[in-house]
């Protein structure tokens, strides 16, 4: 994942971002269908709650799971009848225990899109980009290390393990998330519903609270 606005992302990290998010599962579950057909398998596939509501800063990493939901959804009415379950698991939050927000990497990355930026690009959004990711490396002091794992009272491995060995398993798996996340994602779903969308978005951008780009910052873009 890389946390970025989606213009920011070279055309490198976008298709690395489909390759492993959508293309790869879809490609090797095809391949082993007809094994599965036969062993009358299930498939869990890793959504996200970005797929039920995406948010800025990660559209394209929301967009993959949105994606690898619907194809899920779509390809469980067309497998079913051969025996083979379909199912989304949504892990719920839990970024403070894996890799998934690596400052090393991020470092790395923000290099590179500044390398591959143009003039009007860079003048644009310099200060800005500086300040985001300013902002996302102060979550690095609170990533547990490796060797911290999930509490062991976390839903995650109850709900896995139905997932995983129920006879009867559900189709969609979510791992409840912290209540601020219910609260904000309430509050959204329902303004979207009444058409209320800039309300919306900005519930959302409160929610993210990542830095905001403002106006007087264009002001510093050369004449090109």
């Amino acid at each position: 994942m890389v946390m970025a606005e989606f213009e920011w992302q070279t055309s490198k990290m976008v298709k690395q971002q489909f390759e492993v998010n959508i293309l790869g599962p879809i490609m090797l579950t095809g391949m082993l269908l007809p094994i599965f057909r036969k062993d009358k398998s299930r498939v869990i596939n890793v959504i996200s709650h970005c797929a039920y509501l995406p948010l800025p800063g990660i559209s394209l990493y929301g967009a993959t799971k949105a994606a690898v939901r619907a194809w899920t959804i779509g390809s469980r009415v067309e497998l079913e009848s051969h025996g083979i379950k379909m199912i989304t698991f949504s892990p719920g939050s839990f970024y403070l225990h894996s890799s998934i927000m690596n400052g090393e990497q991020r470092i790395i990355d923000y290099k590179d899109m500044r390398d591959n930026m143009n003039k009007e690009q860079l003048a644009y959004y310099g200060a800005y980009m500086q300040a985001y990711q300013n902002y996302l490396s102060t979550i690095d002091a609170y990533i547990n290390p490796p060797e911290i794992t999930i509490p062991s009272t976390s839903k995650l491995y109850s709900l896995m393990d139905n997932a995983l060995w129920a006879i009867q398993p559900k189709a969609e798996y979510n791992v409840p998330e912290p209540w601020r996340y219910k609260i904000y994602f309430a509050v959204a779903w329902t303004l979207s519903s009444l058409g209320l969308h800039y309300f919306k978005d900005k519930v959302v951008r409160k929610f993210v609270a990542t830095p905001q780009f403002h106006s007087n910052i264009a002001s510093q873009v050369e004449n090109f």
